[in-house]
């Protein structure tokens, strides 16, 4: 196996392992995430947030074992689009309560840009 394959194994594994994790933690977290979208006025709230939470544990685990990878790096970028739009929204805040939300939001380009990186390669 050369140098490039298991770095490229590394890489979607640390990529998909983290949308995996974070999945696995948001189920526990659902009536939590249910009243965020419902008071985005997110069309049947329950529903949405599981469907979202399912594409973050398949894409991810998807990406991380290689299987269909470039299937899940498209979920996960669409889950991640989603996320940037719906909880971190820098455009609605002001002053300091805009940085965090700005900051989140480039870093969920920056993993898309991991994403197309991995759909690239497969």
């Amino acid at each position: 196996m050369t140098a490039t394959a298991i770095l490229i194994i590394i890489g979607r594994f640390l990529l998909g392992g983290h949308f995996l994790q974070a999945g696995l933690r948001n189920f526990g977290k659902l009536d939590l995430h249910t009243g965020i979208l419902g008071k985005k006025h997110v069309p049947m709230p329950r529903v949405s947030a599981i469907v979202a939470i399912t594409v973050q544990v398949l894409g991810g685990a998807s990406v991380a074992f290689g299987i269909f990878p470039a299937i899940g790096a498209i979920g996960l970028i669409l889950f991640t689009l989603g996320a940037s739009v719906l909880y971190h929204d820098f455009w609605s805040y002001s002053g300091a309560d805009r940085a965090p939300h700005l900051s989140a939001c480039l870093t969920n380009l920056a993993l898309i840009g991991g994403f197309l990186l991995v759909i690239a390669i497969s």
